[in-house]
C-alpha cells in the first residue's frame, strides 16, 4: 500500500503530526504532492520513500526550455520543502494531450536531476489512457506508472497495464474510492446500512474490501487524512476477501448514479461530500 497525505478540513489540533507519524511508521511510500511544505515540516528527512507529482500545467508552456524550467522549479521546491537532497520518485502528470516539445523539455529536466543525484526514479501519473500512451510511445525512460483504477472505472488500467508489463515498468493504481467528483463512493448517505453490514458480517470495512481486492494485482496509492485511515488502509492487506464483492459494488453503483442521493449530499455536513456534490452539479447542471 502507498499513502497520499491529504489535508483534513477542520481538523483538530495535532491531526497533521499524528498523520505524518502514522504514515512514516508503516514504511510505505508517501506521496507529498498535496501540501509538500506542510508534510515536509513533519516528516523525517530520511527513512521513507517520498514521491511527488507535477506537470499539470505543462500544456501552457511555449517551448521545451519553458517546460524544462517549470519542472525544475517544481522539483526544487519539493526538495526544499522536504529538506532533502534527493526525491525517490517524481511522477510526470499527463492529464491532457501534450506537444512533443513539452514532454521532451520536462524529461530533460528530470533526467538531468537524476544524473545530478537529486532524483532516483522517473514515472508517469496517468489521468487518461490516450494522452499517456501518446507520451509514452516515444519515451522509454519511465520506471513506474500511476494509473487510476477502481470498481467503477478500470478502462485506463486495462489500456496501460499491458504496456507497463511489456516494458517492465512498475505499476501502481490510484483513486480506489473516487468514482468521480472527489468524494469516496461510500460516503453517500444511503450506504451507511451497507457499510455497517459489511463490517459486522465480514470484519472489515468497505474501504478495506476494495483495497484488498485491487492490491492483488498492483500496489494501490490511497489518500489518507487521519492516522486511523492509515491503519485501515495498511491493515487491508491482512484481511480476508469477502464473498460477493462484485454484487456489493452493484448496490453502491446504484447509489452513485442516483440523482436524489447527490441532491441530498449538497447539504451534507460532510464537507468533502458536500463539495463533491456541488462540483457535480456545476459540471452536469441541475437535473431536469
Amino acid at each position: 500500500m502507498w499513502l497520499r497525505l491529504l489535508a483534513k478540513p477542520g481538523g483538530e489540533d495535532g491531526w497533521a503530526e499524528s498523520l505524518a507519524e502514522a504514515a512514516t511508521a508503516t514504511g510505505a511510500p508517501i506521496d507529498v504532492s498535496a501540501h509538500p511544505a506542510l508534510w515536509g515540516s513533519l516528516l523525517p528527512a530520511t527513512g521513507h520513500l517520498a514521491l511527488s507529482r507535477g506537470g499539470r500545467t505543462l500544456s501552457r508552456t511555449r517551448d521545451s526550455g519553458h517546460a524544462s524550467e517549470q519542472i525544475q522549479a517544481h522539483l526544487f521546491e519539493t526538495l526544499c520543502s522536504l529538506r532533502r537532497e534527493r526525491l525517490d520518485l517524481y511522477l510526470l502528470s499527463i492529464a491532457e494531450p501534450l506537444e512533443e516539445f513539452q514532454i521532451a523539455g520536462a524529461l530533460d529536466a528530470l533526467q538531468q536531476a537524476k544524473q545530478e543525484g537529486h532524483l532516483s526514479h522517473i514515472g508517469l501519473d496517468s489521468h487518461a489512457a490516450a494522452p499517456t500512451l501518446a507520451a509514452w510511445r516515444f519515451h522509454d525512460v519511465f520506471d513506474a506508472v500511476l494509473v487510476p483504477r477502481n470498481h467503477h472505472d478500470s478502462a485506463a488500467f486495462r489500456a496501460l497495464a499491458p504496456l507497463a508489463r511489456e516494458r517492465n515498468v512498475g505499476l501502481v493504481t490510484s483513486q480506489p474510492f473516487d468514482w468521480g467528483w472527489g468524494a469516496p463512493f461510500f460516503a453517500l448517505k444511503s450506504t451507511w446500512r451497507l457499510r455497517n453490514l459489511t463490517l459486522s458480517k465480514y470484519g472489515l470495512s468497505v474501504a478495506q474490501a476494495v483495497l484488498a481486492d485491487l492490491a492483488q494485482e498492483a500496489p494501490v496509492l490511497v489518500g489518507v487524512r487521519t492516522s486511523g485511515e492509515v491503519a485501515e488502509a495498511v491493515g487491508a492487506l491482512d484481511k480476508r476477501q469477502p464473498d460477493g464483492l462484485e454484487a456489493l459494488m452493484e448496490v453502491y453503483r446504484s447509489a452513485f448514479l442516483d440523482e436524489e442521493e447527490w441532491r441530498a449530499a449538497e447539504s451534507s455536513e460532510d464537507l468533502v461530500l458536500r463539495e463533491a456534490a456541488l462540483r457535480r452539479r456545476a459540471t452536469l447542471g441541475a437535473p431536469q
